[in-house]
């Protein structure tokens, strides 16, 4: 018995001594827990690939192996069910895991492993092993990479076989003809260029690229079933080019009809575009990163005069004119600098053609695909009729305003008037007759006279004055001042007149027009200190909804126009829009009250016509009164 337990012993010692020297020569790795799920061995290649990874092990719950795996690791779900499995003392075969550990490649693992038992049955622990299987996991991804890059690419991938048959196709290539794989696989190379409608001349290119080149790469295009084109763009090569007994080929195949049709989309949006912005009155601009301007629409030539091309690649200073007179242009160029949008930012600019223009600009900043700042892009609208027609407006409340607080002055310097001259009246016959005393009655009869023209003036300029109009033959009526004038105006200064043909009739006080006439005579004479020309002329016109929207108190209808015209020093702009304001005036102290246009101004539109003024510094000066005609 003891001879038999000795042998029994020794083969097995025997056999500890083989499994020892078999697991330190394989590339596997092995594994023991105790019954408390504690490491109690690994095997040589275990211990040194942990010691690497330094982590402790021996004696350490496999819980805890696990976790200081996860540290510095990316690791598989797996691992969570082989812990499970240990924990519920449950055998497991091939479970996938694996190790991709900082600075050392991955390794794949199939892990198996059963739970241990004494001779009574009680568990002892478990023992497991963990295959190696990175280069057939390695390999499998290659492959089913290979297979998913295939079959998921958008472009079409077709493999001729040396005899020019399709051997494999990819779900894209088969979408671009519409045909299914098993229809195409084995096809001919020539029966499928019938079939899908190939141009003759793209297929004799293919044949003599390959034929000089090995290669081909060129842009095609197919009829479709519905009678449509599909565009493709398409490339191919021999698969094993340095081997002359094998023909196979690749052909790689795009379809880019949606891209031709973006392009063809983009160019009708393109040209739509160019013709919005060649038929709007906006200006239309564009800057790079540096701010110089990259377009400008063509109204700017129009408008300005300025070229276009002078202008592209210079700094958006030149563009809002830094040489020249702008108002709101270093505000606008400060916002531009700080890259922040703008909307209905107004400049007024000055050209060197002496006209301005007022302008709403509106831009923002744009920006690349990267983000990175690449310019801005803005429209400037021309607002000057409109900034003209709010001003002529401004200006109409504040003459209503002017006038009312004027009308009311005079009423009552008017009724201070009647009381002095009724006074005066009832003083004169007692004044004695031999004295100085009715000297001192004349001087204040003529001061009260004066005083009452003035207030005359007032009312006129006011509106309030009481006219007496009558249909008037104007031509006739203004050759009868003009006599009284050419005997008061200066030699120097020739008088002509310019009468309509047709008939010059207008409802008007002509009495009135008569002073209205030798008030613009007397300031146009003024204007011309060593002579010069004056013209009297009348037009008959029609004015329409645009020429009288800067007018809202005018009606729609025909018009007497009289108007006296000299070329003279002219006004500047803001002397022009104060002509019209009682005691305005730009003659030296003592020579005029300022009461002569106000006076005209009143006049005409208490006639319910308008009056205008064009005059330009050193040119001369027209003053235009619009009367109703009685058509």
């Amino acid at each position: 018995m003891r001879d038999t337990i000795s042998q029994a012993e020794r083969i097995a010692a025997e056999t500890n001594e083989r499994l020892k020297s078999l697991v330190e020569v394989v590339a596997d790795y092995y594994w023991e827990l105790d019954e408390d799920s504690n490491v109690s061995w690994v095997s040589p290649n275990f211990t040194t690939l942990l010691v690497e990874m330094d982590i402790d092990f021996m004696g350490v719950p496999i819980a805890n192996v696990v976790a200081d795996l996860e540290v510095n690791s990316a690791v598989s779900g797996g691992w969570d069910k082989v812990l499970g499995l240990i924990e519920a003392q449950k055998a497991y075969n091939d479970i996938r895991v694996f190790i991709q550990y900082e600075g050392m490649d991955r390794v794949d693992w199939s892990c198996s492993s059963a739970p241990i038992y004494n001779d009574a049955g009680k568990y002892k622990g478990m023992r497991g092993a963990a295959i190696d299987i990175s280069q057939r996991m390695a390999d499998e991804r290659t492959l089913h990479m290979q297979s998913v890059v295939l079959q998921g690419m958008e472009d079409g991938v077709v493999i001729m076989g040396t005899d020019g048959q399709i051997i494999d196709v990819n779900p894209a290539y088969c979408k671009i003809f519409g045909l299914s794989a098993d229809k195409l696989l084995g096809m001919k190379e020539v029966d499928l260029a019938q079939t899908v409608g190939f141009q003759e001349e793209d297929l004799r290119a293919i044949v003599k690229d390959l034929k000089e080149d090995g290669h081909w790469r060129r842009e095609m295009s197919i009829t479709v079933d519905d009678g449509g084109t599909k565009y493709i763009y398409g490339l191919g090569f021999q698969l094993n080019p340095l081997d002359e007994s094998d023909n196979t080929r690749v052909n790689i195949l795009r379809d880019i009809t949606e891209r031709k049709q973006a392009e063809q989309n983009l160019q009708q949006s393109e040209q739509r575009f160019r013709d919005v912005v060649s038929a709007s009155s906006d200006l239309i601009w564009e800057t790079d990163p540096d701010d110089q301007l990259t377009y400008i629409s063509d109204w700017l030539e129009d408008a300005t005069g300025l070229s276009r091309q002078s202008l592209i690649g210079h700094t958006i200073e030149s563009f809002l004119g830094e040489q020249r007179a702008v108002i709101g242009g270093r505000e606008l160029a400060a916002i531009i600098e700080s890259r922040k949008p703008f909307r209905n930012h107004l400049t007024s600019t000055t050209y060197a053609n002496g006209k301005t223009i007022h302008r709403s600009a509106s831009g923002a900043p744009y920006y690349d695909a990267q983000g990175n700042y690449a310019g801005y892009r803005g429209l400037s609208r021309d607002i000057t009729e409109q900034v003209t027609a709010e001003e002529h407006l401004r200006q109409a409340h504040r003459m209503e305003a002017i006038g009312q607080l004027t009308g009311g002055v005079a009423h009552d310097f008017n009724n201070i008037l009647m009381s002095m001259q009724l006074n005066l009246e009832l003083l004169e016959p007692l004044v004695p007759a031999d004295g100085e005393g009715p000297e001192f009655v004349k001087i204040l009869n003529r001061g009260i006279g004066r005083a009452a023209d003035l207030t005359s003036r007032l009312l006129a300029f006011s509106r309030q004055q009481v006219l007496q109009p009558t249909l008037t033959n104007v031509n006739s009526q203004i050759n009868e001042v003009l006599t009284i004038l050419k005997r008061t105006i200066s030699e120097e200064i020739t008088i002509e007149t310019n009468f309509t043909d047709e008939v010059a009739e207008a409802v008007l006080d002509p009495g009135q027009l008569e002073n209205a006439i030798m008030n613009l005579a007397l300031n146009a004479q003024y204007a011309m200190p060593d002579g010069g020309h004056m013209i009297v002329s009348t037009q008959n016109v029609h004015l329409s909804v645009d020429d009288i929207h800067n007018h809202p108190h005018v009606a729609v209808g025909d018009y007497l126009v009289v108007a006296v015209t000299d070329n003279g020093v002219g006004m500047s702009p803001e002397v022009a829009a104060q002509a019209f304001e009682p005691f305005f005036t730009t003659k030296e102290v003592g020579h005029g009250s300022g009461l002569g246009l106000s006076m005209v101004h009143g006049f005409v539109e208490q006639s319910r016509g308008y009056t205008h003024i064009d005059s330009v510094e050193g040119q001369g000066t027209t003053v235009k009164m619009f009367f109703p005609r009685n058509c």
